[in-house]
């Protein structure tokens, strides 16, 4: 009898058109199981979120010039064909929708390291590395803001925020 009622239970799930898909409990382990597997798969799966959102860089280009944001391939494709000049070459990449943030900003670590040698292979790193961090708060809603989403110096040092984090030296 107890399992009988393991088997009726139901879950309720808010959609996209505000009504509720009521699913049974058979239904719902095998969800979890999918959800599962696709983690084990692709672990880095939950940052990569569900908006795909890539990162279009120029080749050839320093400082964050001509980056950009794009959860459209159709946008993306026709800023390379008709907004840029035609020889230009890059690199597109997934976006990390769901990014480890500190202070609610995005940021990267940067580490020198100098290579001597290929055979046998030889690695110097520096002792220090040092952290740059977004001028403003982390947000997909405006993938335009160059402010929320690039931690290079040479673009962050014009949002009116720059300064406003308080770890350190502008955004470093």
């Amino acid at each position: 009898e107890e399992e009988e009622e393991e088997d009726e239970k139901e879950v309720s799930i808010p959609t996209s058109s505000r009504s509720v898909l009521k699913l049974n409990g058979d239904l719902v382990g095998e969800i979890e199981h999918a959800l599962n597997e696709l983690e084990w798969h692709s672990p880095q799966n939950r940052i990569n979120g569900s908006r795909n959102v890539w990162v279009l860089k120029p080749a050839g280009k320093s400082r964050g010039r001509g980056i950009r944001l794009f959860n459209r391939l159709d946008l993306m494709m026709h800023y390379i064909g008709e907004e840029t000049p035609e020889d230009d070459l890059w690199v597109a990449q997934k976006y990390m929708e769901n990014p480890m943030l500190v202070k609610g900003r995005k940021f990267d670590i940067r580490q020198w390291v100098l290579v001597t040698d290929w055979n046998p292979l030889t690695i110097w790193f520096y002792q220090e590395c040092y952290i740059r961090f977004c001028a403003e708060d982390f947000s997909l809603a405006d993938l335009d803001n160059n402010f929320v989403h690039l931690t290079n110096n040479s673009v962050a040092k014009y949002s009116e925020h720059f300064f406003e984090l308080g770890i350190g030296e502008g955004n470093m």
